[in-house]
């Protein structure tokens, strides 16, 4: 099979759009490990700030390491319907999350819904 030779003005098209999903990638990821320790007070019981921040950090991983398979998924995706339908899913999958996190309750709202542990019977 030959090697086609791509137009250099195509070639910097690719890489600019592939730079500029990288960024976004990155930044996200970025902005969630910088915010780890005030997400963690926010989002998990005060009463264990360890325990709230290691929470918070193995959210973080499993996000980081489940990288391969979303390339996996959508560089199928994008094979199949093209790159920039998918680059649109994806930035607006991450667009849909921001504002669904900004808006879930932190623990202390959240913590009232509980039974608390006077109510439980033993």
């Amino acid at each position: 099979m030959a090697a086609s030779r791509v137009p250099p003005r195509e070639l910097r098209r690719v890489v600019i759009a592939a730079s500029v999903g990288n960024i976004i990638e990155w930044y996200d990821f970025y902005i969630f490990g910088s915010l780890a320790a005030i997400l963690a007070v926010k989002f998990f019981e005060k009463g264990h700030p360890v325990a709230a921040f290691l929470s918070t950090v193995a959210i973080f991983s499993v996000g980081f390491l489940i990288r391969p398979l979303g390339a996996f998924v959508f560089g199928w995706l994008g094979d199949k319907v093209g790159r920039k339908y998918t680059f649109i899913v994806t930035l607006t999958g991450m667009g849909w999350r921001q504002p669904s996190l900004a808006s879930s309750p932190p623990t202390s709202r959240s913590a009232s819904s509980r039974p608390s542990s006077s109510s439980r019977s033993v």
